[in-house]
């Protein structure tokens, strides 16, 4: 593939598969055009950075943070050396960047960054550019993850205003929104608007995008999730409901989670939505708490524990809620869970840990690639070890949307 004509459409074949969430086979597009770019174009030219933007937005997308991260930080300084700091194409590499960060749980620090971000597009692009939009709506997330659920909900309330305005209401930015919108009301027990907002994009992303597309299927996850906890939740609309409601509203949203589960195994069988899915879809069966049901949650969640524990590790929140899910499930039926329940006491400490001892998890903010201290310094953003501490709150398996630009 030396031939450069031919790069401009394996990279469009590359990002067409990253949108329909083939990332693995676009990751290897990716690679191979970035190989060829590197050695015919050189490590600076324009096409060969947009190369390693976008093949580190499919590593993103795949769960593989840290390196996506290095990758959107050595295009960033590149970007911001060459266009200058407040070009349109140096803000999108660092909106990239703040993203990959934030998705490993660092959102304080990110909002400090997204904060900046915003007010850079802003001033560079207008309050109503697509990207400026963007970073409102990830700045929002960002205020949602860490738990300021009323300044989240105003801001995603603003964002999603605007955003019908200026891209219509079922463009994919504006559901991401509403899905967002929902997801804050969800946590602050806001069920019946919740489970409303979500049912529209559903609806929306079934009739733009079909029944079957990537994000219909994580829009459906959605819906599940905030059904699993309204059903759990909230007593005076579940005593409302007879029996057979009840469980009728349980298998619709069994059944749009195993179709989601089915869809991400034919295009990703190792992304880390998997796990979340599975874990989620126990947690349902749980609540049915039939015979077969509690079988085949006792099953999945047999397999997604240690997958969680080797994955995020055994104090992530996701790892312990399935844990405590499996423990709860053993001990009901009489069977022995201390192979289980032991690290459930390491978990309790651990989140003790968290509220008084600095995160020591390397990131960009520690600077371990020297090129990439230098823009930081630039744009005079502080950290310290204190505030370098993951918080990854929000359900096992909701669909939260942190945009991204290619």
């Amino acid at each position: 593939m030396d031939n450069l004509a031919a790069l401009p459409f394996e990279q469009f074949w590359a990002t067409a598969l990253r949108r329909q969430q083939a990332r693995q086979e676009a990751e290897k597009v990716y690679r191979a055009v970035l190989e060829v770019s590197n050695r015919v174009l050189g490590a600076d030219h324009p096409d060969t950075l947009q190369s390693r933007n976008d093949l580190a937005l499919a590593l993103q997308e795949q769960g593989k943070w840290q390196e996506a991260e290095e990758i959107h930080g050595e295009v960033l300084e590149v970007r911001s050396c060459v266009l200058g700091a407040n070009h349109p194409y140096t803000l999108r590499s660092l909106s990239n960047l703040v993203g990959a960060f934030a998705e490993q749980g660092y959102w304080q620090e990110a909002e400090k960054m997204l904060r900046k971000v915003l007010e850079m597009r802003g001033r560079v692009l207008g309050a109503d550019h697509p990207d400026t939009l963007q970073s409102w709506n990830n700045l929002a997330l960002a205020l949602q993850r860490q738990g300021k659920w009323q300044e989240a909900e105003k801001m995603h309330r603003e964002v999603l205003e605007v955003m019908s305005r200026i891209l219509g209401a079922d463009h994919q930015d504006t559901l991401s929104s509403k899905t967002n919108l929902a997801a804050v009301q969800s946590q602050q027990g806001k069920w019946q608007a919740a489970e409303e907002m979500h049912r529209e994009v559903v609806e929306a992303t079934r009739r733009v995008q079909g029944d079957n597309h990537p994000r219909t299927l994580d829009s459906m996850v959605n819906l599940a999730s905030v059904v699993a906890e309204r059903d759990r939740l909230d007593w005076r609309f579940r005593y409302s409901l007879d029996q057979a409601a009840h469980f009728g509203r349980l298998r619709d949203a069994i059944t749009n989670l195993r179709a989601s589960i089915e869809q991400r195994i034919r295009v990703d069988d190792e992304h880390p939505g998997l796990l979340q899915c599975r874990a989620g879809l126990a947690g349902l069966l749980l609540q049915m708490n039939q015979e077969s049901d509690l079988k085949e949650a006792e099953d999945l969640l047999r397999q997604t524990v240690p997958a969680l524990q080797k994955r995020y590790g055994f104090k992530h929140p996701w790892t312990s809620q399935a844990t405590m899910h499996l423990v709860f499930l053993l001990e009901e039926q009489g069977k022995d869970a201390e192979e289980w329940r032991r690290n459930l006491p390491d978990i309790e400490e651990e989140q003790a840990d968290m509220a008084t001892e600095p995160h020591t998890h390397e990131s960009f903010f520690s600077l371990r690639r020297p090129r990439s201290g230098k823009f930081f310094t630039r744009f005079s953003w502080e950290t310290t070890s204190a505030q370098r501490q993951p918080n990854l709150q929000g359900s096992l398996f909701s669909c939260l949307r942190f945009n991204t630009s290619s």
